[in-house]
């Protein structure tokens, strides 16, 4: 299960044939992945003052790539414009994967992306990294500010992946594949490699789950409503 389909979709589409927060039950948080605001080097910027000052501008006018409406990357740049005060405008692609390139090419020149799929990119130059969109900094960015050291106050959106099964799933049941994914997540060799692409583990119970679903139902689906954003 991940961030969009249980947390946004029900706001993102008109109807779906199934309700996330009654037609499955939460089992466990797997990760939660923080995105990363960065432009192409030719935009001239390298902080994120100097980025907020050009997009205040309006000169160039600044549009971001995204994985598609509704996406992770898409709702980080919506909440960007609400809480920073500009507007860039939102270029959808079909995955992640073009938007990327385009990035990476300079036919676009921001983008909101998972920190483990840019890493590389970042690393090699190729993409200027501005700020990270949770509350804490990406211990593999350490040098990149979160938004609200950068300045942007009220700014944190991270995507997650989880376990969840059928609603009516016998609590026995829940429990154990609960207990058997935490015991793994203990392992410091799994840990370090989710870690070392940029995914941090979460893990916990199965009501922390649900408790996060439920708050960013409310949370991405007031977004989705205001921005005005849709599928159908």
């Amino acid at each position: 299960a991940a961030s969009g389909p249980m947390a946004v979709n029900a706001s993102l589409y008109a109807s779906m044939p199934f309700n996330p927060l009654s037609d499955l039950a939460p089992v466990i948080q797997l990760s939660a992945f923080p995105l990363v605001l960065e432009v192409h080097p030719s935009l001239g910027v390298k902080t994120l003052a100097e980025f907020l000052a050009l997009a205040k501008a309006g000169k160039p006018v600044l549009s971001y790539a995204s994985a598609g409406n509704g996406t992770p990357q898409h709702l980080a740049g919506e909440l960007f414009n609400t809480t920073a005060g500009v507007k860039m405008g939102h270029i959808p692609y079909r995955g992640a994967g073009p938007a990327l390139n385009d990035l990476i090419g300079g036919q676009v020149n921001v983008m909101f992306d998972i920190v483990g799929s840019s890493l590389p990119h970042i690393q090699a130059g190729k993409l200027i990294p501005l700020a990270v969109t949770s509350s804490e900094r990406a211990k593999v960015l350490p040098n990149v500010p979160t938004m609200a050291e950068a300045g942007i106050t009220g700014y944190q959106i991270t995507g997650w992946h989880g376990i969840a099964v059928r609603a009516g799933t016998p609590q026995a049941t829940i429990d154990k594949l609960n207990a058997t994914v935490n015991a793994i997540f203990k392992e410091p060799a799994f840990r370090a490699k989710w870690e070392a692409i940029g995914t941090p583990v979460v893990a916990g119970s199965a009501a922390d789950f649900g408790a996060l679903i439920k708050a960013d139902a409310q949370r991405l689906g007031k977004l989705v409503r205001d921005a005005g954003v849709t599928v159908d």
